[in-house]
């Protein structure tokens, strides 16, 4: 069968499924101390190529860029499938543009799993030649200039990125309905995340706009609008959108515990919940991007809980997995 075929990267996604963690290992994991958690981490061979074995971020950093290299490897269609792989990419630009500003060394800050490979990436930037690179995070690169703000310089690697997968997607010739859904959700709960932490900040809309990343379907008023909104009010001003019916309940449960981490899990989980409608198709993305993106929602439910475990209040399994 050949390697460039939906079956044969179904195939082997199914065969790595099984490196998931399942629901004995999840309340295990929920019920042990924190340093028995990492012990059970390690018996379960989780995140084996991390660096730091007793850090959960480097931990789950290695076991989600795993799962990305192996989509990269298996792909039916590199201009899909590198949209799933665009957010390492941008990490890692991030990381060497910050590391050029600040004079730092950082590659021990980079992570494998992005559409361009790290060797190939470090090569580019030692030749200051692009062409490997994504369309727009190539154009983004262009505009990097040694007096930028690192703050500017994020938003700018990261709405590229959104630029990308709008590129990519507004194509009739590799359009995906699936893709589009998620991404354009994704954007939003973006948005709204950044919404919330501004306005604990006191930040005015001037510093929001840039931040604002593009394509979701909250129009940008309303985001701007959420920054002076009374909180009682949060859930209408920001409800909006392909996904309004959820984001009221998700914010009205915020606007009653003020808990950004639950609210985080609880975007997540329904991140997933969107490619999973299409979890079951032999002949098409779905299966691909379920796993990749129940392999980022495992990192972050991982991450919350070993917080939660520093912290002394975990959340419920519930609130954390889908059902």
């Amino acid at each position: 069968m050949s390697e460039c075929s939906y079956p044969y990267a179904v195939s082997r996604i199914k065969v790595s499924e099984d490196t998931l963690l399942d629901q004995t290992q999840w309340n295990r994991l929920w019920e042990a101390g924190l340093d028995e958690s990492y012990r059970l981490l390690h018996e379960m061979g989780y995140g084996q190529k991390a660096k730091n074995q007793n850090d959960i971020d480097s931990l789950t950093q290695a076991n989600v860029a795993q799962a990305r290299e192996l989509i990269r490897e298996i792909s039916p269609d590199r201009n899909l499938t590198d949209l799933m792989l665009l957010e390492t990419d941008a990490h890692n630009v991030k990381a060497v543009l910050k590391g050029m500003l600040e004079d730092e060394e950082v590659n021990n800050l980079l992570l494998e799993g992005g559409s361009v490979p790290l060797p190939v990436l470090l090569e580019c930037f030692e030749k200051d030649s692009f062409d490997p690179f994504p369309e727009k995070l190539r154009e983004a690169i262009g505009k990097f200039s040694p007096d930028m703000p690192p703050r500017e310089l994020s938003a700018l690697i990261d709405d590229s990125v959104y630029q990308q997968i709008d590129s990519v997607l507004s194509n009739k010739k590799t359009s995906n309905a699936l893709l589009k859904r998620y991404f354009t959700a994704k954007a939003d709960f973006t948005n709204v995340i950044t919404v919330l932490r501004l306005r604990s900040l006191g930040w005015e809309e001037k510093q929001l706009l840039p931040l604002i990343v593009a394509d979701g379907d909250i129009p940008v008023e309303s985001l701007v609008k959420g920054l002076e909104a009374q909180e009682e009010d949060l859930p209408e001003v920001l409800g909006a959108g392909a996904y309004a019916y959820f984001l009221k309940g998700a914010l009205r449960e915020f606007v009653r515990d003020h808990d950004v981490p639950a609210l985080t899990a609880r975007l997540s989980k329904q991140e997933y919940l969107i490619v999973h409608e299409e979890y079951t198709d032999p002949f098409g993305i779905g299966p691909i991007a379920n796993y990749v993106v129940r392999k980022e929602l495992e990192a972050r439910t991982l991450r919350i809980l070993f917080a939660g475990k520093r912290s002394g209040r975990q959340l419920p399994l519930s609130e954390l997995l889908p059902d």
